[in-house]
């Protein structure tokens, strides 16, 4: 089996714990990172990055999670890892707003041994009804979606996830 590494920008920080709420989760997990900041950005893939929100940096993230994960498992042979970046803009970034490139989109990529593929979504608003949400729920939303778009991927991409964390649609029944 696979483990994932995984890599997420500020923006999409909520949904490590989310994740790790479940304990399919711990079977694949093998390690995580939230990247705060430009600093922590560049040092993370090895090299400055132009951009905190782009393709490019997903893919740079992917793979340099996916060589960590190598790392980590350098005495299993074939070492099974699987590089995974979440990248999606904070609502109060660290990164100045010149350097977001795809403003509310959250991106996720995969990168193993053989293939990176990368994903894009939207983050508008996702309330339903007319009735106005407060800022609180919003939010939660938000990590909702972002959570179901992230396990979605994985499962687009070929990753085999345990039924419990396969996502499931959202709530239609709310007003």
């Amino acid at each position: 089996t696979s483990k994932l590494v995984l890599a997420i920008t500020q923006g999409g920080a909520a949904v490590l714990p989310k994740l790790l709420a479940s304990p399919a989760a711990a079977t694949m997990l093998l390690d995580a990172a939230v990247i705060q900041g430009q600093e922590a950005l560049n040092h993370y893939v090895g090299a400055n990055i132009e951009s905190a929100n782009c393709e490019d940096t997903a893919r740079k993230l992917a793979v340099a999670a996916y060589h960590r994960g190598v790392r980590l498992l350098k005495d299993q042979r074939p070492p099974h890892s699987v590089g995974v970046a979440c990248v999606y803009p904070a609502s109060t970034p660290t990164i100045t707003p010149q350097q977001v490139c795809f403003g509310g989109n959250a991106l996720i990529a995969v990168h193993s041994a053989d293939c990176t593929m990368i994903a894009s979504k939207s983050m508008g608003d996702h309330s339903s009804g007319s009735e106005p949400r407060g800022a609180n729920q919003a939010a939660a939303d938000k990590e909702e979606h972002l959570l179901r778009f992230l396990l979605d991927a994985l499962l687009r991409f070929g990753i085999s996830l345990p039924p419990e964390l396969h996502p499931s649609p959202p709530d239609s029944t709310q007003t």
